[in-house]
């Protein structure tokens, strides 16, 4: 039996099946990241963070957090970052994200610069 590629099993397929396994590339910590010194070691690269949660979020950024068993427990390396992505987004504070962008350096701030399609959510914020 064939299934006829209807936009429903396009999507299912990008989304469940093809995306997930393009972002289970090597991943990063925040803290990796970010280092100790005044910019990141990654600036100007794409990197890929997982499991991290949404602390904050507006129309167009959010920050995020290392889960505790994430941590280095180093006081000189930060747990938090800023996502800035190039569209209106739908994830909430509280979300469980794995998210695939380009460090960068901002008004000396690391950031990470994505867009929605680059950022998977693992799990839902419990309202």
């Amino acid at each position: 039996m064939f299934l006829r590629p209807t936009p429903t099993l396009l999507y299912i397929v990008f989304q469940f099946l093809w995306l997930p396994f393009c972002l289970a590339q090597d991943s990063l910590e925040i803290w990796e990241i970010l280092g100790t010194g005044n910019s990141s070691i990654y600036s100007n690269t794409s990197e890929q963070t997982t499991a991290n949660i949404i602390t904050w979020t507006n129309e167009t950024y959010f920050y995020l957090q290392s889960p505790d068993n994430q941590s280095d427990n180093n006081p000189l390396t930060s747990n938090g970052i800023r996502v800035d992505l190039d569209a209106t987004h739908s994830f909430r504070t509280g979300d469980l994200v794995t998210v695939r962008g380009v460090v960068r350096e901002l008004d000396n701030n690391t950031v990470i610069q994505s867009s929605p399609g680059q950022v998977v959510k693992r799990a839902e914020a419990q309202v």
